[in-house]
């Protein structure tokens, strides 16, 4: 129990903090403590955990409140359980044994009910280890399925040690990472940079130092005096995204293209939309397509000189195969947005080579596609930009 009790802590320090943490640290914490010496403490713990997790001063404090919120207790009787089980694995290797030949280490005593209540006995009976371990079995009875589904290791699952724990690991069973995305978030914002055209708009009341030095220096007597200009994107950003069925699997993906785009980048001028395989005669503010508006009405809103329509679809590609009629739909739908806006790119999550017979490869033949990657999303930039991909 004390790896698992340690994974949470790990989680719990994640999600709370949200920090960009990965399995490596959690090893490397693990590593840490077989090795042996090393961590002897709860301070000592505490502190090896503010060396490999934490790496901003700023999440100190913080994480040093999280920590003392657990139960010093169970720190300490996971850190012992964790020094002997690291001894005797050491004793293990020197006498020549394997790993799997080693006897588990007991859990040390803890006081029992009786010993409480002679120690205190105004004070309410508590309930001993053996029954909190049968309540824990109970509850990992109950979730059977999910364990048996998840469990490939020792350190793979963890296991709910405290019915007092607010949050259960088996809430958060992976350690969530979008570091198998294609691209990632920095090429992202990296690239979305270059989908900036600024104008100035109007003259502020800052006086343009340079260029009124500047004339005086030439004409030889202070005329007129300059002022700044403010200047603002031109550029005016409308996300397609296509949303449920065959796109499941790259909603997070879609999440990082629009949290990118509009909260990264703080582009004011950005609009998001979902649709469903082919935009029709709605197209949905939100996720769960609750709130809606009418394409045409949509249409009418769209600048033929600023507006760059990016749809972020499989175009068909994810099922393997040609839809007509979504080459149909995909057409109409094409050909009413044209002549509305300045641009139009396609972006698609699934890899080129598994464009060959299906729609998507109809479709990449009206409209320009690109694939997500870095390459690809660079690509879809430029054609944003009026430029040669």
């Amino acid at each position: 129990m004390a790896k698992p009790f340690l994974y949470q802590l790990f989680e719990t320090t994640r999600a709370k903090l949200k920090l960009p943490l990965g399995v490596e640290e959690y090893d490397a914490l693990l590593q840490l403590i077989d090795q042996g010496g090393v961590i002897e403490t709860v301070e000592d713990l505490r502190f090896a955990c503010e060396v490999l997790w934490i790496k901003k001063v700023v999440h100190l404090e913080a994480f040093r409140a999280l920590f003392q919120s657990q139960q010093e207790s169970q720190l300490a009787i996971v850190l012992e359980l964790l020094t002997q089980q690291a001894k005797q694995e050491l004793a293990a290797e020197e006498e020549g044994k394997s790993p799997s030949e080693i006897e588990p280490v007991d859990e040390p005593h803890q006081p029992t009910e009786e010993d409480i209540t002679a120690e205190k006995p105004t004070e309410a009976a508590q309930e001993s280890p053996e029954e909190l371990v049968k309540q824990d079995e109970q509850v990992q009875e109950e979730d059977a399925e999910v364990i048996l589904s998840l469990e490939e290791s020792e350190e793979g699952v963890a296991l709910r040690e405290d019915k007092n724990i607010s949050q259960s690991i088996l809430s958060h069973p992976y350690i969530l990472s979008d570091a198998y995305h294609p691209i990632n978030r920095r090429d992202m914002r990296q690239s979305w940079r270059f989908l900036r055209q600024q104008a100035p708009v109007h003259f502020t009341s800052a006086i343009d130092l340079q260029q009124t030095i500047r004339d005086f220096a030439k004409e030889g007597f202070l005329g007129e005096v300059h002022y700044q200009r403010h200047f603002e994107d031109q550029v005016k950003l409308l996300l397609l995204v296509d949303y449920k069925g065959s796109m499941v699997a790259f909603h997070s993906l879609s999440s990082q293209l629009i949290h990118t785009a509009t909260y990264d980048q703080k582009r004011g001028h950005t609009q998001t939309y979902f649709f469903h395989d082919v935009p029709k005669t709605y197209l949905f503010f939100n996720k769960a397509r609750t709130k809606a508006i009418r394409k045409e009405k949509l249409l009418q809103k769209l600048s033929t000189k600023h507006t760059r329509v990016l749809i972020f679809s499989d175009a068909g590609a994810a099922r393997g195969r040609v839809d007509l009629s979504r080459i149909d739909d995909t057409w109409d739908f094409l050909d009413e947005l044209r002549p509305m806006v300045r641009q139009i790119a396609w972006l698609n999550p699934v890899p080129r080579s598994r464009w060959v017979n299906t729609t998507a490869a109809e479709i990449s033949e009206i409209t320009p596609m690109f694939e997500t990657s870095a390459n690809g999303f660079r690509a879809a930039i430029r054609h944003l930009r009026g430029k040669s991909a």
